[in-house]
């Protein structure tokens, strides 16, 4: 039973034509994950030792499914090498660089991060599904393989050596399965020319003028080096000098791994000229058929300046050469309203609704076979207002206390506003005092000098700092920070005395009298007043040192030496000394008479 290895691909569709078989007994076979080469070895490091044998995938949509089919091989970073047999399918093909592990059945890249889409194919015109003839492709990269190294297809020198009486070493590679399964890597196996042995099996289906043969017995009958499903399109390599030439392309072999038959490969001496020509063709089927979807090269990004009436404008990125058409799309949802808003177009200007907003642009690349399989995205969040930088806040210099003492005349006080994320951000200060839950505004500007005035209007109220940082025209941040301020606290006159005390010395003409007092708490002044008045101050009530209407002052000073006349006057009028001790916060009196 015979097997063409390019996979499941080939086999539905041969199998739609009706064409299942052959030649009787010639089957197309399945498409399985990756393995490689039949009784071949692992490629430890694929990128190092042959970085240009790549697992070629292909997808129905172009955005997942991706399944390994064949095996391709760089010749040049704009050059992929591969069988006929491989794209007969409308759809989708890429093949991956990185040399990772494949998954199990699926033939998807565990983890891969290097990918190139395949934007133009150049099959052989004449090749034939009934019977593999010019089974050989050129396909080209949607952007050129950045590869350490590439295979080059064999010169007429190099193939000369294959019919030589001692022919050069050969190593079969491909990313198909091996054996006994179909999970693996890239294997290698050296092979011989089996041209003897392919006509008995194959008969005239060999065509030894286009094609070679390959495989090897494995000694104490260990097993057939050979080819197996997923390895079509992979490279037949001599090595001389450093160089990997390709001379062959795997094309078909038995259905069965196991099978001891050799593996039939298209000759690249054979189409050395067809080669070159289509490979020269590439670019210009590319831009008449190009079979990739868009990919990006640079990121989309939103550029302008966030504040109202400010235009935003989303630039796209840069995309590869086959995007036909961009679409650009913003998209948000406006937490003040609830509206869900879409709209096209590269511009957006910002309107005071767009608070606090997180807005997107989204762009959609297309190309002749359709959209890109990802749009790009870029996103604004459109702050409510100026943004904090970690949650600070407005500061207050004055210390916090319950309440807090109130400073002397004159200190100054500062209100500190919080950082913004912004730059830029104007920022008002406000100083009021608050009582009964109404502010009062007293200053602006920071700092506030506290005079003896806005200390009496604060005494037992509170001094309130208010910060308002405006930006973008958005909501403004405004922030408060209060401190409770004390009562005022004047000083207390304690006690007030005349000395000497003249209820046990009688005044004489001469004699000078003292008006003592004492002060309790901080005092700036104590002032002193001398009268004679004839009603009895006792009359007064407690504390009230208000002086007769018809009191005479006799002197200000905090001594005073009595007249004959103020002698005289002793017997019916009250002689009144009054102590008045006073800083900013108040003042307070108190008398002695006689």
């Amino acid at each position: 039973t015979l097997i063409a290895t390019s996979g499941g691909l080939m086999r539905r569709r041969w199998r739609t034509v009706g064409l299942l078989l052959l030649v009787p007994g010639l089957v197309l076979g399945s498409a399985r994950g990756a393995g490689a080469i039949a009784h071949g070895t692992w490629v430890s490091k694929p990128t190092v030792s042959a970085p240009w044998v790549l697992p070629l995938l292909y997808s129905t949509n172009g955005y997942f499914r991706w399944r390994v089919v064949c095996t391709g091989i760089a010749i040049d970073p704009e050059t992929i090498v591969t069988a006929a047999s491989c794209v007969q399918r409308t759809g989708f093909y890429e093949a991956t660089l990185d040399g990772r592990p494949l998954h199990n059945n699926d033939g998807v890249p565990r983890g891969t991060t290097a990918a190139v889409r395949v934007e133009a194919v150049l099959a052989h015109p004449g090749f034939r599904s009934t019977t593999l003839l010019n089974d050989i492709a050129v396909l080209r990269p949607l952007h050129p393989l950045t590869l350490t190294s590439y295979a080059q297809l064999a010169p007429a020198s190099v193939s000369a050596l294959l019919t030589s009486p001692t022919p050069p070493a050969l190593t079969l590679y491909g990313w198909g399965q091996s054996e006994r399964s179909a999970a693996g890597r890239l294997r290698q196996g050296v092979v011989q020319l089996q041209p003897r042995a392919a006509a008995r099996a194959w008969r005239s289906r060999f065509r030894p003028k286009t094609m070679l043969a390959v495989g090897r017995a494995r000694a104490q009958g260990a097993g057939y080096v050979r080819a197996c499903t997923g390895d079509t399109g992979g490279p037949l390599v001599v090595r001389k000098r450093g160089v990997s030439y390709v001379v062959g392309v795997t094309s078909w072999s038995a259905s069965s791994c196991r099978a001891a038959r050799p593996t039939l490969l298209t000759s690249v001496a054979a189409y050395r000229g067809w080669l070159r020509q289509a490979s020269a063709s590439l670019p210009q089927a590319a831009s008449d058929d190009n079979r990739a979807k868009p990919e990006q090269i640079t990121a989309t990004a939103i550029e302008g300046t966030v504040s109202v009436g400010s235009v935003l404008t989303c630039r796209a990125g840069t995309w590869t050469s086959n995007t036909i058409r961009l679409d650009i799309t913003w998209q948000t949802r406006r937490p003040l309203t609830g509206e869900e808003v879409t709209t096209k177009g590269s511009t957006w200007t910002l309107s005071s609704v767009d608070a606090g907003a997180r807005l997107t642009c989204t762009v959609d690349a297309y190309s002749a076979v359709g959209r890109a399989s990802a749009s790009a995205l870029a996103v604004a969040s459109i702050p409510s207002g100026p943004s904090r930088a970690s949650n600070t806040l407005s500061v207050m210099s004055l210390t916090a206390g319950a309440p807090t003492p109130l400073p002397s005349p004159g200190t100054p006080v500062t209100c500190t506003p919080p950082t913004y994320r912004q730059t830029g951000v104007p920022v008002t200060v406000t100083w009021s005092v608050v009582s009964g839950g109404i502010a009062t505004e007293i200053g602006t500007g920071s700092p506030l000098t506290l005079t003896a005035a806005v200390l009496r209007q604060l005494a037992g109220r509170t001094l309130r700092c208010t910060t308002t940082a405006s930006w973008g025209g958005f909501a403004p941040d405004v922030l408060t920070v209060d401190r409770a301020m004390a009562a005022l606290a004047p000083p207390v006159v304690t006690r007030v005395s005349i000395i000497p005390d003249l209820t046990f010395v009688a005044p004489t003409t001469g004699m000078t009298v003292m008006c003592s007092a004492s002060v309790a708490g901080p005092v700036e002044n104590v002032g002193y007043s001398w009268a004679m008045q004839t009603a009895d101050p006792a009359a007064n009530p407690p504390g009230d040192t208000t002086l007769d209407p018809s009191a005479r002052i006799l002197g200000t000073d905090q001594n005073y030496v009595l007249t004959a006349a103020d002698v005289a006057a002793s017997s019916t009028e009250y002689l009144v000394c009054t102590a008045t001790a006073s800083t900013w916060q108040g003042s307070d009196s108190r008398w002695d008479w006689f």
